[in-house]
């Protein structure tokens, strides 16, 4: 596991030497996936499934789904993201079923 900022993130994601491994993101909010999918072409899906668990009331997060929580500002953001034409899916599990981000916080 590496920690990095968002800016170095993508400077490691772009190298070169990065392309033949697979390298699992976490990003802490949807404003810094966004930053990422922006300037990391090679990105090739985001799922969104168990964001928003952590300070929910705190945060005035709404329920979307049983793995989704998240205000206006976040689902401002994720429109951005599914915009960009990246796959964007909601699920905890690989072995649960896909669910489309954009179907999940429909306008």
């Amino acid at each position: 596991m590496v920690v990095k900022t968002v800016k170095n993130a993508i400077k490691q994601l772009n190298d070169p030497r990065a392309d033949s491994l697979s390298i699992f993101v976490v990003v802490n909010c949807p404003e810094d996936a966004y930053e990422i999918i922006k300037n990391v072409p090679s990105v090739p899906y985001l799922n969104v499934g168990n964001f928003g668990r952590v300070n929910k009331d705190k945060m005035n997060r709404k329920t979307y789904a049983d793995s989704l929580y998240a205000n206006e500002q976040e689902i401002e953001t994720f429109h951005k993201i599914i915009e960009t034409g990246i796959d964007c899916e909601v699920r905890m599990l690989t072995s649960d079923k896909k669910v489309s981000l954009a179907s999940v916080i429909k306008k």
